[in-house]
């Protein structure tokens, strides 16, 4: 039988004070073709939004204040694209990373990751990739408290970077570069 958790599109929700945002497990595994896109998510005591399955689209998103992962993906060949993990008001945000990669052959585009100067950023990483084939591109990250971009070593040489933007005391790990300017 067909899965009823595939193709479909979860748009224009706004979410507040949930136990977590927006998560893709079903009884038959993972979710795959669903399109996450222009959510609001707000003050989670879980995930902002946990992404298993693949070639999903996760565009347009708007999460703050969980107190995990702003946004987990899990599985491969998932378009992570336009996100904003930020703050809200004058509170530090996601109580973990923002963006987790843990999945292969995942495209992470255009995504910002952190805060304005004067508000803290996330409390882990801004954007943390542990696996394989992966693209991370045009990314900007701000205040996050131990780094902007983390790249766990055994990735580097196989996963390509390029552009991301980094500021106000994020270092980034690896052999990545800060790209001062890129989506700034």
């Amino acid at each position: 039988p067909r899965n009823l958790a595939n193709y479909n599109t979860v748009a224009l929700n706004i979410l507040r004070n949930v136990g977590s945002g927006i998560t893709t497990i079903s009884n038959t595994g993972v979710v795959n073709y669903n399109v996450f896109e222009d959510n609001q998510i707000y003050t989670c005591r879980g995930y902002g939004m946990a992404i298993a399955g693949h070639d999903n689209k996760i565009s347009n998103n708007t999460v703050s204040q969980c107190q995990s992962h702003g946004i987990w993906v899990q599985e491969e060949r998932n378009l992570v694209i336009g996100n904003r993990v930020l703050e809200n008001s004058q509170v530090a945000i996601n109580n973990s990373h923002g963006i987790v990669v843990s999945g292969t052959n995942n495209l992470v585009v255009g995504n910002h990751s952190g805060s304005p100067a004067t508000v803290a950023g996330q409390q882990g990483y801004g954007i943390y990739v542990s696996a394989v084939n992966n693209t991370v591109a045009l990314n900007n990250t701000r205040n996050n408290s131990i780094n902007g971009l983390f790249i766990d070593p055994s990735v580097i040489g196989s996963t390509i970077f390029f552009q991301n933007a980094g500021y106000a005391g994020d270092v980034t790990t690896g052999t990545v570069e800060k790209w001062p300017g890129i989506n700034g």
